[in-house]
């Protein structure tokens, strides 16, 4: 892994694992649905504006449908139903336990993929597999 790759990567973590404070502490007064749309207005408007700018747009959606199609998807799934789902245990459950099953995303991710995308189970992703649920399982507790 490059350097590039690791230091954006941790900087996600970073970002990711302070933004659900911020969330916990506004779903105080805030319900879930209309949070949701709060938290997602800044990231519509500074992708279109960014999109606008750099003009990197243009053509993808006549020039790969199917792929767009697929990205409106995965979209909908994470960033409407599977924040909102989030949203809804954030606001009644404790943030360091509803984080880390949620964080155990990767794990769906490589069942279906396993699955669907026919990619090869090896000794090294049952090893993680079973590190993230010890580890949802010792954080939920």
């Amino acid at each position: 892994m490059s350097f590039k790759t690791l230091f954006f990567a941790f900087l996600t973590m970073v970002f990711w694992g302070t933004a659900p404070l911020f969330s916990k502490i506004g779903l105080e007064k805030i319900p879930p649905f209309p949070a949701m749309l709060m938290r997602n207005l800044i990231l519509v408007v500074l992708a279109l504006g960014s999109l606008v700018f750099s003009q990197q747009f243009r053509g993808y959606i006549i020039k790969a449908p199917k792929h767009s199609l697929f990205l409106v998807i995965a979209g909908a799934l994470s960033g409407l139903i599977g924040q909102y789902t989030y949203f809804l245990a954030l606001k009644d459950g404790q943030t360091s336990q509803v984080v880390p099953i949620v964080s155990a995303f990767p794990l769906m991710t490589a069942f279906i993929s396993i699955m669907i995308l026919n990619e090869s189970l090896t000794a090294g992703k049952v090893i993680g597999i079973v590190m993230i649920v010890s580890g949802v399982f010792l954080l939920g507790r």
